[in-house]
């Protein structure tokens, strides 16, 4: 009986790692980008979801769109990335908000497998008005990894610093 336990004590841990490195590789991309495709249009309201989504930003600091799909059905969170090499950033980005990535020429990198639930929750960063101040957004991520009694829960929330309205 105790071997049982070990098997499941280290798959737990397995599950925990990777979703960890998952989290941590979306947390660092996601703090300086901006967020130019979730699934719902931009509003001041958080928007909370359970079901599968693909998130696209542009990442200033490198230049890159980034296409994150977040798919418990498919049991997977993937990435795929592009470089734009146009001087203006500002130009890059608008060339991400246009471009579809190609299932052939870009496939998807698989960052995460066993993935059985997820939860998003995110508000997109606001400029600054005549009454309102500059409002940063955030996205709260928790993915559950593992099944039954391997299963584990890890959530963490990134602040959005955007270029386009905080002026870093």
């Amino acid at each position: 009986h105790s071997a049982k336990n070990y098997r499941a004590e280290k798959l737990l841990q397995a599950n925990l790692e990777a979703a960890q490195f998952a989290l941590n590789t979306m947390s660092k991309e996601l703090r300086t980008p901006s967020l130019v495709l979730l699934p719902t249009p931009p509003t001041s309201a958080p928007f909370v979801t359970t079901a599968p989504f693909v998130m696209k930003i542009f990442d200033y600091s490198q230049n890159r769109c980034i296409e994150y799909n977040v798919n418990s059905t498919a049991g997977t969170l993937s990435k795929r990335s592009r470089s734009f090499t146009t001087v203006n950033p500002d130009d890059n980005k608008d060339d991400c908000v246009g471009h579809t990535f190609s299932n052939v020429t870009e496939p998807y990198e698989i960052l995460l497998t066993n993935l059985t639930g997820q939860t998003v929750n995110y508000q997109y960063s606001q400029p600054k008005t005549l009454v309102d101040p500059v409002h940063v957004g955030r996205i709260t991520l928790a993915f559950t990894v593992g099944s039954a009694g391997t299963a584990a829960t890890l959530q963490t929330t990134v602040s959005l610093l955007d270029f386009n309205y905080v002026g870093i």
